[in-house]
């Protein structure tokens, strides 16, 4: 399993029309929490109805723990913060005690959360108005703003970020998984799930990794379940979507053809061992992800080392400092003995063919993949030749449902999250904890006391 990403979009209500029941104007918000699935809320028509699609009854393989192992870490290493710190408390200093000049009792400030997991100070208050969407990178949260400036409808907004953060985070999120959406309607307070989560391909059976290593169900060809996020996707944008199609795969197809500059958690990710000697045994994600080691000059291959660029003095490529040009695809790069992973603002990424297909996704629908037995073909055998069981026929016949919420009571907060196979039962899990911790949980920043009024200068 991967880390997970987390974006949150407030928006506008539904479009007005578009079907046999009309659509009302609302509010909403949306919450979306991507791994190899992802899971969001998300504002829709109050009356909309649900649909579940009929077929054959798909067995996951198996649900990961890594978010509630993640957020177990996370709880202990604050509740052993806070018992060797308690002049901090778990939130953060508290400040200075102030002292009631009448009746000598002390007032202590509102414990806020200042900081995130990484010690990253954080805004304490944001005032905004029409809509606020916030996600792992701010390229992403940016194209969700922008859709919504545009007059997009929450769903819309959820879409154009999935899609970015597939391009920007592929380590965690992708065309490649699967995802589950909580839209929730701003007008009646009804709710609905899209279950896009991969299932299981037909001839995955109970016993299928026995006898293999720990990593066979994770890492590998047999590992890949049903990729569907994309089905998914069109579908909440179908039901409650209001901008074109093609509007919302574009920024993610743009960021694909041109790379990006390599932020902090990305570098942080290809440096981990594990996860380096994954991505260097497979040559197409090495050329994508990674940059090439410079060949080393020897008096064997004086004559030879520098075949891409005979004017290079460093190595293959364009002469530059590491004989790679930064904005360059692997193909001009030349051959390389090693990777390593990019460094911070260095650019990298070009994920050219993701791009042509977005591309072609963006203008014809996700039938353009779906519906063409010639790549559909062309996809099942790639996963067949790495090992997996995947077939023409289970990318076909696997298809999104339309479900019911969960209501789950935490506290004083009713949750609203999707069912299995989510991880909504570990989060639910987190927050309880979270709140018997005390912490300040408030739908809205904590109002600031009113100042206390001067005293008269002449009083009566």
């Amino acid at each position: 399993m991967n880390p997970t990403h987390s974006f949150q979009v407030e928006g506008p209500g539904p479009k007005k029309g578009g079907g046999a029941v009309p659509f009302a104007p609302g509010s909403g918000l949306l919450t979306f929490n991507g791994g190899e699935g992802q899971e969001a809320t998300a504002l829709i028509h109050p009356n909309t109805t649900v649909t579940r699609y009929q077929g054959k009854d798909w067995r996951k393989i198996g649900i990961g723990v890594t978010i509630g192992v993640f957020l177990a870490i996370l709880i202990a290493v604050a509740v052993a913060f806070h018992s060797e710190h308690p002049e901090h408390g778990i939130l953060g200093p508290s400040g200075q005690e102030n002292s009631d000049q009448e009746g000598g009792s002390q007032t202590l400030p509102e414990p806020v959360l200042n900081k995130d997991y990484l010690g990253h100070p954080r805004a304490l208050s944001t005032q905004w108005g029409g809509g606020m969407v916030a996600a792992d990178h701010w390229i992403c949260s940016a194209t969700g703003r922008d859709v919504l400036k545009e007059g997009g409808h929450a769903v819309d907004a959820a879409v154009a970020t999935a899609l970015c953060l597939g391009v920007l985070s592929p380590y965690s999120s992708g065309v490649g998984g699967g995802l589950m959406m909580v839209i929730k309607s701003g007008v009646n307070e009804s709710f609905e799930v899209i279950n896009a989560r991969e299932p299981a391909p037909a001839a995955a059976s109970r016993d299928m990794f026995k006898g293999m290593s720990a990593e066979a169900s994770q890492d590998g060809g047999l590992a890949i379940a049903v990729p569907i996020e994309l089905k998914g996707l069109e579908l909440a944008w179908s039901r409650h979507g209001r901008l074109p199609w093609q509007r919302l795969v574009r920024p993610a197809a743009a960021l694909a053809r041109n790379g990006y500059k390599a932020y902090p958690q990305l570098v942080r990710v290809l440096s981990e061992p594990e996860i380096l000697t994954r991505v260097k045994r497979f040559p197409s994600l090495a050329e994508i992800f990674l940059k090439p080691v410079p060949v080393k000059s020897s008096p064997t291959d004086a004559g030879s080392r520098n075949v891409s660029d005979p004017s290079s003095k460093d190595g293959p490529g364009t002469g530059s400092k590491d004989g790679v040009d930064a904005g360059s695809d692997a193909s001009e790069q030349g051959p390389a003995t090693d990777w390593r992973p990019p460094r911070f603002g260095e650019h990298c990424c070009k994920q050219t063919k993701l791009a042509d297909t977005l591309d072609a996704i963006g203008q014809h629908g996700v039938q353009w993949l779906y519906g063409s037995a010639e790549r559909l073909a062309t996809l099942a055998q790639e996963i067949q030749a790495a090992g997996g069981i995947v077939t023409e026929a289970d990318l076909v016949f696997a298809q999104p449902l339309v479900e019911d919420v969960l209501r789950v009571q935490a506290g004083s907060y009713l949750l609203h999250v999707p069912p299995p196979p989510s991880s909504a039962a570990v989060m639910t899990l987190a927050f309880r904890i979270l709140a018997t911790l005390g912490l300040p949980f408030s739908p809205s920043p904590p109002t600031p006391p009113s100042p206390s009024p001067s005293p008269s200068p002449n009083p009566p």
